[in-house]
């Protein structure tokens, strides 16, 4: 990954725009099948969508389908292959929902653990990146997640924080099969007969980086008022775009928020949905904490985003932690 800064900044910012003048088919046909507008296309929906629904191909050991989509000079085979990269992007989620009760299982056993390592014989090796990805997230920590290659166990670790999953690996270069990617995340492999041994190693080194942030802390940008959370200020923050790495979102807070609903949304109830002081929030993958009840005064930490569900000039508040308010715990 690199970071959204000096020329590298430049790049995107007017790489949009050409992409949002796009004349490939295959990429027109990739967009109209995952649902994305060209004249409005952002930075967002370049690197969760378009980029995972190319990936998808080469994850399904089928790169050339991918390549064959940007080459296509035909709409009718442009849309047929762009169908088979959406489907090959629902199979993928598919998998990861379908293996995870046992990664949940060999996780649940590590719960003090700065690391947490899952190795199943039943995941595979095209989705390893999305369970780490998921697991580093709801843990908040390492988690690295591996499956059976041969006479090795290959696999994806994620951060999850603040601290370097790549520095993690440095620290047992020599005991690793091979390595490599960056702060954030990285491939690995181990040999089947040092497996333990290794384990052991990096939830020592992982323990250790504890002080490095390894819980992350967030930077709030700015407090605002519950009078600026409209569409003129999401608007004044496209003038800053694009954010990426290096050059984040604005993240900000509000405080005293009264609850009046809360509920899980989503497929299994996977993501939480509450209203808070006639504001509309969510916060994706998380479930409802046990303090967490209407009636009561909070403040959150969130980043402010559009609700193309409710409205062409609604907001929604994008949550990433909350709190009870000091001194009012119900409103």
């Amino acid at each position: 990954m690199v970071s959204l800064q000096d020329e590298t900044r430049l790049f995107v910012k007017y790489g949009l725009l050409v992409l949002q003048k796009n004349r490939r088919l295959g990429l027109s046909a990739l967009m109209a099948e995952a649902g994305v507008d060209p004249a409005n296309l952002t930075y967002q929906q370049i690197a969760y969508t378009i980029g995972p629904w190319l990936n998808a191909a080469g994850r399904a050991d089928k790169p050339e389908l991918a390549l064959e989509l940007l080459l296509s000079a035909e709409p009718a085979k442009a849309r047929v292959l762009a169908r088979e990269l959406g489907r090959m992007t629902r199979d993928r989620r598919q998998v990861v929902d379908a293996v995870w009760p046992e990664i949940m299982l060999q996780a649940a056993g590590q719960a003090d653990d700065a690391l947490v390592v899952v190795a199943s014989d039943v995941c595979t090796l095209g989705v390893v990146g999305l369970a780490a990805s998921r697991l580093a997230r709801e843990a908040g920590r390492f988690a690295l997640v591996l499956a059976r290659d041969g006479e090795a166990w290959r696999g994806s670790i994620r951060s999850g924080s603040d601290a370097s999953a790549l520095a993690l690996l440095e620290s047992c270069r020599a005991d690793l099969g091979s390595f490599g990617g960056h702060k954030g995340a990285a491939g690995v492999s181990i040999a089947a007969d040092k497996y333990d041994e290794v384990v052991i190693k990096l939830k020592v080194v992982a323990e250790s980086m504890r002080g490095e942030k390894t819980e992350a802390e967030l930077q709030i940008d700015a407090a605002l008022k519950p009078q600026e959370i409209n569409f003129g200020t999401l608007e004044d923050m496209r003038q800053l775009e694009p954010f990426g790495m290096g050059f984040e979102r604005p993240r900000f807070s509000l405080h005293n928020l009264a609850v009046t609903n809360v509920r899980p949304v989503g497929k299994g109830g996977q993501h939480l949905q509450l209203r808070v002081s006639n504001m509309r929030a969510v916060a994706w993958n998380t479930k409802p904490p046990e303090w967490l009840q209407p009636g009561q005064c909070i403040d959150v930490a969130f980043r402010l985003e559009p609700d193309s569900y409710t409205g062409p000039t609604a907001v929604q508040l994008i949550v990433e932690d909350a709190r009870l308010s000091e001194g009012a715990q119900s409103a």
